[in-house]
């Protein structure tokens, strides 16, 4: 057993990860449910009415299995993150000029997701895992520094299956000092993860009053887990990230 701590690449300026070729990047699990609409549990997208509780609404309607939240035209904004657990869910918007989820709250995160079973199994059916897909969405912090846009963390897992799939994702902070996120895309146990056309951004408006990391970004992509895990299985395609202190961080990688 090997451990790596702290990889830390590609500061500041704009990065990007070169293509490699991956697998399909098919959903983990069958989601058989009918996808469920923000706008049907009250979500207005309109930046200014707290769409919080309708969108945590649409989550909880779905089956323990998982499905889809379908997200239309709009900004959506949220005052605490998306909770979501134990569950294969998938997040869809309209295209990351036309769906954008605004989270307006101090050090609060975007999208919190967590599976806490081992292996990452879901009870009663071995052919789901625990997994997490956003796709075609942008995920913004706006008036406030602090969270990740988006923080997932899994049990050890037993396999080399994907349990995070990004697909044409925007994450970053608006152009005003004050509005930046704490970390990107913050990992814990993702033994298998598919990114594909991401881009996150820090702020440059933003600094944090030192030379030598001068963007309240701490890195783009974190990556940490326990004593027993390895990052194993990761894919990505067209990733990018700018105005950050790292771009990727890897904390705590075991092999």
């Amino acid at each position: 057993m090997k451990r790596r701590d702290f990889l830390q690449a590609a500061p500041i300026g704009m990065v990007a990860i070169a293509a490699l070729k991956a697998p399909s990047a098919s959903a983990a699990t069958a989601t058989p449910a009918a996808p469920v609409n923000v706008a049907s549990f009250g979500a207005v997208g309109d930046g200014i009415h707290d769409d919080t509780s309708a969108i945590q609404n649409a989550v909880a309607s779905l089956p323990p299995y998982g499905g889809t939240v379908v997200f239309g035209t709009g900004r959506f904004k949220i005052t605490g993150p998306i909770q979501i657990s134990n569950t294969a869910i998938e997040l869809v918007g309209s295209g990351v000029g036309s769906t954008q989820i605004l989270q307006s709250s101090a050090d609060a995160s975007g999208i919190a997701y967590i599976s806490s079973t081992t292996g990452n199994m879901l009870a009663g059916n071995g052919s789901l895992k625990n997994s997490l897909s956003v796709r075609r969405m942008a995920i913004l912090r706006s008036g406030t520094n602090g969270g990740s846009a988006i923080d997932a963390s899994w049990q050890s897992a037993t396999d080399n299956a994907p349990y995070l799939f990004l697909e044409d994702v925007l994450i970053y902070g608006d152009d005003n000092a004050g509005n930046a996120w704490n970390i990107g895309v913050r990992l814990t146990n993702a033994n298998g993860v598919r990114m594909t056309n991401t881009s996150i951004r820090g702020n440059p408006f933003q600094t944090n009053g030192t030379a030598n990391e001068p963007y309240t970004m701490e890195a783009a992509i974190y990556l940490t887990g326990d004593t027993t895990f390895g990052h194993i299985d990761h894919f990505y395609t067209g990733v990018s990230g700018g105005s950050c202190n790292k771009f990727l961080k890897v904390d705590a990688w075991y092999e």
